[in-house]
């Protein structure tokens, strides 16, 4: 009796429990969250039951500009054993990126971003000095900067040496005297080679070992690579100086990257400095460089209106290095050549390197080795 008694119990309670279990929700589309032109923006998600339980309530769609809620809809769903449902919110937006949280009975299941017509973006509020006062700031920079000696100290890595390139350990002496390490990478072959500038920024977490892991994980044969950190945008400008000198570069093709603020830097030191041929930067809107580290002339927005040489330009749609906002309102102020990518990943996306290299080479005049 005791057995037979204990089988109802479990007989009763499975049912209950498999009938209290939660409907899974899917946002479709994870990769096509940028709407232009007609296309209406909208949020498609599918609500998926168990395979022995109906599944019915509500669903809370939620559209945030920041932390301001500016649509809240939700739609009744229903969905049959092993079976879906799916629910669509379209709204109306003004050029930008939002936020989207679904929510059930006031858990949040589930978020995404997305964007609207993100080249209409326009930064308000910038002031720029009138006439050439742009041009004037950083002139002074970069005269002040000559004034200081360039190199303090090179020399060969042999162990990092052993494969195609010469990797050499260089200390650089930069404006205000401060002294800058970083790593150059030569093909052992002799001939002229395009050089890139990889630089990052003077806060980022690195150490000399990082920098010098970097500069041995470049084995493109047919570049220089130029790695090190930097305080500011005319630290760039002295490593150009110290590229100018090296007899295997190609003085027409010398090309700056950087990531975050480091990309910041790389982008006002190419509106500066008309050595460099081309830049790629990504996510450089980060909120402790837009302000301006210099005059407010002289900040992220005006340089980008000042650029005149190709630009690409990497965008992180979930703003975990810059808002992407942001760095739409410094990209659309660029007259010059360029083209942006939008990326879901955290940090730099794998696929950010072959971009890089393909548009290095797309600019990269005709070289004899």
């Amino acid at each position: 009796m005791r057995h037979k008694l204990l089988l109802h119990l479990l007989l009763f309670l499975i049912p209950a429990s498999l009938c209290g279990q939660e409907v899974e929700f899917e946002i479709l589309n994870p990769y096509d969250r940028v709407y232009y032109n007609s296309n209406i923006p909208s949020v498609e998600v599918m609500a998926y039951a168990g395979r022995y339980f109906n599944s019915h309530g509500e669903l809370e769609c939620i559209i945030k500009d920041g932390d301001k809620i500016i649509y809240r809809f939700s739609q009744n769903f229903m969905a049959a054993m092993n079976d879906s449902a799916k629910l669509s919110f379209a709204f109306n937006l003004d050029p930008g990126f939002y936020k989207v949280e679904l929510r059930k009975e006031g858990k949040l299941i589930n978020e995404c971003v997305i964007g609207y017509e993100p080249e209409l973006i326009e930064k308000k509020g910038v002031v720029e000095e009138p006439g050439s006062g742009f041009e004037n700031y950083w002139r002074g920079k970069i005269e002040e900067l000559s004034t200081y000696p360039k190199l303090t100290e090179v020399y060969k890595v042999k162990e990092l040496s052993k494969g195609g390139k010469n990797i050499y350990r260089v200390s650089i002496h930069s404006f205000g005297g401060k002294t800058l390490e970083g790593y150059y990478a030569v093909p052992k072959q002799k001939g002229l080679y395009k050089a890139v500038v990889k630089a990052y920024a003077l806060s980022d977490t690195l150490d000399l070992e990082d920098l010098e892991r970097y500069a041995a994980s470049d084995t493109l044969s047919d570049r220089i690579c130029f790695t090190a950190q930097t305080e500011e945008s005319v630290d760039i400008v002295r490593f150009v100086d110290f590229l100018q000198e090296e007899d295997a570069v190609s003085l027409s093709n010398i090309f700056v990257e950087g990531y975050g603020k480091a990309g910041a830097y790389a982008l006002v030191a190419a509106a500066i400095d008309n050595r460099i041929s081309a830049v790629a930067v990504y996510a450089p809107g980060c909120p402790d460089y837009t302000g301006a580290d210099t005059p407010q002339y002289s900040n992220l927005w005006t340089a980008a209106s000042k650029l005149k040489t190709p630009l690409l330009f990497g965008v992180d749609i979930n703003g975990r290095v810059a808002d992407p906002y942001t760095d739409f309102s410094v990209y659309n102020r660029v007259r010059c050549d360029k083209s942006y990518y939008i990326f879901l990943e955290n940090g730099e996306p794998p696929m950010w390197e072959r971009l890089k290299r393909n548009f290095f080479d797309k600019y990269t005049t005709h070289l004899l080795y």
